[in-house]
């Protein structure tokens, strides 16, 4: 009797796996080669090791990858991970090379809308501009980087993005997958190697919720998935039907909270090797007699009012121990002890904000494409301001 009663809904549970089983059948029939272009951000099948840095992004990809419930984005990687074209080994005209962590690497942009990419068309032709972006890596990662992939090439300029959302914490963060500089007993800077070895098989993110761990699941496995993914986290955005997102969003946004602190310790324990890195970037550079510039990239928070009163709110900070500018100030404060030349982005950032132009991506912390287009537009006034002078 029980199991009559029970017998329409196995009836339709079976027929429901069948019809999905189907469909994901068809799916690769029509595209069979569907899992090999496209890649999740937050998963191992976007990344690779390397005995020197950890992990790069795996090199000679071309695809599409996407990050949680951004759109698909065009990724294009050469042979040492990159997202740029390979690096000639004769420099036939101007080099720059460009360092940073996601928002450089252009975490939900495509390919033609990264900074680099819109920044070598608006110098003209006589201009290489390399993408050196490591995701997940802070200033002295970065120096690691240029030491291993930038320094063995010519080149003219050199210029690091700080983002001062997590780089202060990334620069003393103990290493992982990936190696960091550290401070010896005598204030040098001093490789200290990785304690653990990255594998493809193993998810690196064991911390994320099920429906997120779920969504990075099926990405990886399912065709059928990764073809309606697109119009279905489209339509339940529109429809305002995820309510996760705000909770998994502001856990991130109350986790970072601490930069704009001014009684924090972070500043204290990160000032001292930022600085170092950066004063390592500029000797290596004058060095060889070439141009060394700091890019300052704000957070969303600093430029969003909205957004900026939501983490007063959501965090519960008092504004009277808090500064909006405070990371800012710290590395305008490490540059001007160093003598380096820095471009504060958070004035023009904040004058396209005042004109009603979104530069930031509506669901995480990272830039869309007219923030990328934004930079670049700096970055060329700078570099023409100077080649004048």
């Amino acid at each position: 009797m029980k199991i009559k009663n029970y017998l329409p809904y196995l009836i339709t549970a079976a027929a429901l796996i069948f019809l999905i089983l189907l469909l994901e059948m068809l799916s690769r029939a029509i595209s069979p080669s569907c899992k090999a272009s496209f890649y999740n951000t937050n998963s191992p099948n976007l990344y690779t090791s390397n005995p020197i840095v950890g992990i790069l992004t795996k090199p000679n990809l071309t695809g599409y990858a996407n990050s949680y419930l951004e759109s698909n984005f065009f990724v294009k990687t050469n042979s040492l991970g990159f997202r740029d074209e390979e690096i000639e080994p004769i420099k036939t005209k101007k080099r720059i090379v460009v360092l940073g962590d996601s928002m450089l690497w252009g975490w939900a942009v495509d390919q033609p809308d990264l900074l680099t990419e819109v920044l070598e068309h608006r110098l003209m032709n006589n201009t290489e501009v390399i993408n050196l972006g490591g995701i997940g890596t802070g200033t002295t990662q970065q120096l690691m980087y240029f030491k291993e992939f930038a320094q063995k090439h010519e080149f003219d300029t050199v210029i690091v993005a700080f983002f001062v959302g997590n780089d202060f914490e990334d620069n003393i963060r103990v290493p992982r997958y990936m190696p960091n500089y550290v401070l010896d007993d005598s204030g040098d800077l001093e490789l200290a190697p990785a304690t653990l070895i990255f594998s493809e098989s193993k998810n690196f993110s064991n911390n994320n919720p099920f429906y997120i761990s779920l969504h990075m699941f099926l990405f990886d496995n399912s065709c059928f998935y990764q073809s309606i993914y697109p119009s279905l986290s489209a339509l339940l955005v529109s429809k305002k039907m995820i309510s996760f997102l705000p909770v998994w969003r502001n856990g991130s946004l109350c986790f970072q909270a601490g930069i704009y602190s001014t009684g924090s310790d972070l500043y204290e324990k990160s000032i001292p090797i930022t600085k170092k890195a950066l004063e390592e970037f500029k000797k290596l550079s004058s060095f060889r007699d070439k141009n060394f510039y700091v890019l300052l990239l704000p957070t969303r928070e600093q430029v969003q009012d909205t957004d900026w009163k939501n983490i007063i709110k959501i965090c519960d900070l008092r504004e009277s121990q808090i500064d909006r500018d405070y990371p800012v100030k710290n590395v305008l404060k490490i540059c001007e002890e160093l003598n380096l030349t820095c471009l504060d982005l958070l004035p023009a950032f904040r004058e396209k904000y005042a004109q009603g132009k979104i530069i930031y991506s509506n669901l995480d912390i990272h830039l869309n494409k007219e923030g990328h287009a934004l930079i670049a537009e700096q970055i060329a006034n700078l570099i023409l301001n100077s080649t004048e002078k």
